[in-house]
């Protein structure tokens, strides 16, 4: 085999399997979700359902055809017969249905935009719950790493007579506590799979999901550019609004109804004595009383309702985003206080302990509390980045995932 050829060969082995060891991703479990949600699919065969009720106003009215024929029982050389040509007309109904209609589809896929919102927030928050656990199982996988050097150097000293056997069982529980806390972190993390796989529309996830860099918290946009975000990107606020243009039309398609139904004919009639006439005539109703009142008032009612909820989830949205806002902005200056010297000193004490019990300075009870110290600090510190990418995911829904 030519060495170039060999080269090309073992890199493309190297790479394949390198992306079989990658795992699954955050994008590719959303797309995974948006394609196969049978909630999510639901909503869009709705909408598909809706698109045909823009057809009935397009659609021209059949005409009416009428005929009849006479047989004269004093006369019989005389007969009567003739047939008659209609076709109904209501003044600006037919737009104003198409209006309403096409309105309403609008809403319907806005609504199925917010389903498909719902879907990238349920998936990414699952993600980064599991993210923080696999973090945390890090941890103790490290701790355990440590626990299990100093209980065989512990188990060393007491041989030597430096230590008692007190020493060897609290180093052998720390050892055991540290397994035992690994443990349950995985039953999360598999319930958090489980629930990813789900949210995915897959009976299970073929690779472990990819591990992100989500130590480096993403950059924070001032309040008054979200709210211009959530205002022209929220699905649920095109949605309400589409619904209020919906009632708009409404009440102009009301509004026409009480036209009164206009009947135009025309026809061929043959006479008895012989006269062949060709006439048309004209038809409709005297709106005396019925004015189409009632319609009309219900139709106000809706459109006030409408309007009403686009207003109240506005002032909602506005107010979620000034909360999600300020809780982001003191839980990131919490976690770059962790990162920064707060972390460092947690790591020196830690360090240190473990040295100052290596050269008998210092107890194993002493050395366990300075562990379960720093494991708790760095646990705390991983239930703030947690919490961060909760309010983050929210604020992206809210604003229709411009930042994510």
């Amino acid at each position: 085999m030519f060495p170039s050829l060999k080269l090309a060969l073992v890199m493309g082995l190297t790479a394949a399997a390198g992306a079989f060891a990658q795992g699954i991703t955050l994008d590719s479990l959303i797309r995974s979700g948006l394609r196969n949600n049978a909630e999510l699919n639901l909503f869009r065969a709705r909408a598909e359902a809706a698109a045909i009720d823009t057809l009935n106003a397009t659609i021209q009215p059949n005409p009416h055809f009428e005929a009849e024929a006479g047989y004269n029982l004093t006369d019989p050389a005389s007969p009567k017969g003739g047939a008659k040509l209609s076709r109904e007309f209501q003044p600006g109904v037919r737009a104003e249905q198409y209006h309403v209609s096409a309105a309403r589809l609008a809403a319907r896929r806005a609504w199925r935009k917010d389903r498909e919102l719902e879907v990238r927030f349920a998936i990414r928050s699952a993600f980064h719950s599991w993210q923080i656990r696999n973090r945390k199982a890090r941890l103790q996988q490290e701790a355990q790493a440590r626990w299990e050097n100093l209980a065989r150097i512990t188990a060393a000293k007491v041989k030597e007579g430096r230590l008692s056997q007190l020493d060897e069982a609290q180093a052998r529980l720390d050892l055991a506590k540290a397994g035992q806390r690994a443990l349950g972190i995985r039953a999360e993390m598999s319930s958090l799979e489980n629930r990813l796989a789900l949210l995915a529309g897959i009976d299970s996830l073929p690779q472990t999901p990819e591990p992100d860099s989500i130590g480096v918290l993403p950059s924070l946009p001032p309040l008054e550019t979200l709210t211009e975000m959530a205002l022209r990107a929220s699905p649920e606020l095109q949605a309400l609004a589409g619904e209020t243009l919906a009632e708009k039309e409404n009440l102009k398609l009301e509004r026409a109804l009480r036209n009164p139904t206009v009947t135009f004919s025309v026809g061929y009639e043959r006479e008895a004595e012989g006269y062949n006439l060709i006439g048309a005539g004209i038809e409709l109703p005297l709106p005396l009383f019925n004015r189409n009142q009632a319609g009309i008032a219900k139709s106000k009612s809706d459109l006030r309702i409408a309007e009403r909820e686009r207003l109240a989830a506005e002032s909602r949205l506005r107010n979620e985003l000034a909360g999600i806002h300020g809780r982001l902005e003191k839980l990131g200056e919490q976690w770059r206080n962790h990162r920064g010297e707060i972390g460092a000193l947690g790591r020196k004490q830690m360090e240190l302990s473990e040295k100052g019990f290596l050269q008998g300075s210092l107890g194993i009870f002493e050395l366990s509390k300075a562990q379960e110290d720093h494991l708790s600090r760095e646990e705390d510190a991983l239930d703030i980045l947690e919490e961060y990418y909760s309010h983050w995911n929210r604020l992206g829904k809210a604003v229709g995932g411009e930042i994510w």
